[in-house]
């Protein structure tokens, strides 16, 4: 087998197409939790339930994308040179956005000029999170302190070694959620994401024949499936909403991924962006502010929950405060925090202050 180098924008549109997953999947989240009580509405429920599993491939394809990225470096650098770039780069614009979350969840003690409880702000900043998507921030930046190490690897093993390493990973994934006191993996369960930072850089390395592709994609729709429909099993079966099915590193969440992965991996983008060349510059400029819009899109989504801007309502049941289906309120919602958090983030860019750190 011989190697492959990137393909030509092939990291900017599955950014996009990540970042736009993510804001679909937690558009449709709260829907979920209303399996088996007052207000569940089967319909809902199910609507929701095919735009959240449908998803859940969006952070493992970060990840995977970040692997494809730092683990061959075209260029020597010296590990401070590495890290001052890439922690610099990361933590300031987190170290920021936890302040704007902080201020939001506290926002009634500044109102009321009223002292938080510091030792819960401190435990919530430390050791917590301080907004449930921030958790991905600190997540990455512990695979950046492990790129040293990783690209020494890499660059020794051969593709039968990497392969061996990626089965082991998915083994012990599959038993860690299942059985996480087996004895096998019961300490190792700081491999995580480690595989998928691994994975992104085996897909874009080495080339897979057609059949192999198709069998990639055979398994990523079963994976898909099993996730909808397993999500709906495990739910019916315990009696509330179970999201074990929805779990980044179960196993067919990662077979979906891998399939999706590889799909945009061998996709012609070139071709793409001679058809569509102004949807191509957006989507560059989508790609440029993706982090700024992935740390920004929360705060809108809260606040058009609960109707903070102008009064106006957009849930996945409420658009512009009227009635509408999930099957069309979940995307209008998505679309408008998506716009939202591209405008805003536009506006801080062209701050100096707040452009050096915030994105």
């Amino acid at each position: 087998m011989t190697q492959n180098s990137t393909r030509s924008y092939f990291a900017d549109y599955i950014r996009v197409l990540a970042t736009l997953a993510v804001i679909v999947l937690h558009s449709s989240g709260d829907v979920l939790y209303s399996f088996a009580k007052e207000n569940f509405i089967f319909n809902y429920w199910w609507t929701a339930n095919v735009f959240d599993g449908g998803t859940r491939w969006c952070v493992p394809i970060f990840v995977m994308l970040s692997g494809m990225l730092l683990l061959r470096p075209r260029r020597t650098e010296s590990i401070k040179a590495f890290l001052t770039q890439r922690t610099t780069r990361v933590m300031i614009p987190y170290f920021f956005w936890c302040f704007v979350y902080l201020c939001y969840v506290y926002r009634g003690n500044i109102r009321d000029w009223k002292q938080p409880n510091w030792a819960e702000v401190w435990d919530l900043f430390l050791f917590k999170e301080t907004y449930y998507h921030l958790w991905f921030v600190p997540m990455i930046l512990g695979l950046y302190f492990l790129t040293p190490i990783l690209r020494v690897l890499i660059k020794h093993c051969t593709r039968f070694e990497i392969e061996y390493f990626l089965t082991f990973w998915m083994i012990t994934n599959i038993f860690g959620s299942y059985f996480p006191n087996f004895f096998l993996v019961r300490y190792i369960g700081w491999l995580a994401y480690v595989g998928y930072f691994i994975l992104g850089d085996y897909i874009n390395t080495y080339t897979f024949d057609s059949r192999t592709r198709k069998w990639i994609f055979i398994a990523g729709l079963i994976g898909q499936i099993v996730t909808i429909a397993g999500t709906w099993q495990s739910s019916a079966w315990f009696g509330y909403f179970s999201d074990q099915f929805y779990l980044y590193l179960s196993v067919n969440v990662t077979a979906t991924s891998i399939a999706i992965f590889t799909w945009g991996k061998y996709y012609d983008w070139n071709r793409f962006v001679v058809r569509f060349p102004n949807l191509h510059n957006a989507v560059l400029y989508f790609s440029e502010i993706s982090f700024g819009v992935y740390l920004i899109h929360v705060l809108f989504l809260d606040c058009f929950k609960n109707a903070y801007i102008f009064d106006i309502k957009i849930y996945y049941d409420v658009f512009f405060n009227h009635w509408i289906h999930p099957m069309f309120g979940i995307p209008l919602l998505a679309l408008s925090v998506t716009l939202m958090s591209i405008l805003s983030i536009s506006i801080i860019k062209k701050i100096p202050i707040l452009n050096k750190i915030s994105l």
